[in-house]
C-alpha cells in the first residue's frame, strides 16, 4: 500500500508479522541485512501492530532488540484491527491509509511523540492497550489449553 507524506515522498508500506520482526533483531547481521536490502528505507517504511508489540513485549530480551533495531528507522504501527472496521463502517468501503495508521516514528521527529519508545512505554500504560494485552495473553493460554487438551487425538505416525 503507498502513502504519500506531507512533505511529498512516496512509500510503500511493509506491514511485518511477529515472526518476520522477531527474526530480523534476533539476526540483524543476516535477516536485518537482507530486510534492509530487499525494502531500502528509502523506498519503503515498515510497519507493525499493537499485536506484534504485545508479543514481543513477552520476550524482553527479543523486544529490546527491536525496539533499538526499529528506533532508528521511521516507521508506522497500524490500528487494531477493530479500529481499521470501524473506519471501514464508516466510509462504507475500504479505509484510506492514513485510517490504518496510528502513530508515525521517526528519529527525526519534531517532538517526543515521534519517538518510538516513548511512544510505546505511553501507551502501554493506557487501561484500554493494558486490558487489549492482558485480553491478548488470555486467549492465548486458552488456545494453548486447547491444543494441549486434543493431543492425544493426534498420534504421530513412525516413518519407516
Amino acid at each position: 500500500m503507498p502513502i504519500t507524506l506531507p512533505n511529498g515522498s512516496n512509500y510503500k508500506l511493509c506491514l511485518l508479522d511477529t515472526n518476520a520482526l522477531s527474526e530480523i533483531v534476533k539476526h540483524p547481521t543476516r535477516e536485518g541485512r537482507g530486510y534492509i536490502e530487499l525494502f531500502p528505507p528509502n523506498e519503503y517504511v515498515p510497519c507493525f501492530t499493537v499485536y506484534n508489540l504485545i508479543e514481543l513485549r513477552r520476550r524482553p530480551d527479543v523486544y529490546n532488540k527491536f525496539i533499538s533495531f526499529f528506533g532508528v528507522y521511521p516507521s508506522f504501527i497500524c490500528k487494531p484491527f477493530q479500529l481499521i472496521l470501524e473506519s471501514e463502517i464508516e466510509v462504507k468501503g475500504r479505509a484510506k491509509v492514513n485510517d490504518i495508521l496510528l502513530r508515525a516514528f521517526t528519529p527525526l521527529g519534531p517532538d517526543s511523540s515521534y519517538n518510538l519508545v516513548e511512544f510505546i512505554n505511553k501507551f502501554f500504560k493506557t487501561p484500554v492497550i493494558m486490558q487489549l494485552e492482558n485480553e491478548w495473553r488470555k486467549n492465548d493460554q486458552e488456545v494453548l489449553n486447547t491444543w494441549q487438551t486434543n493431543k492425544a487425538n493426534f498420534i504421530p505416525k513412525k516413518l519407516v
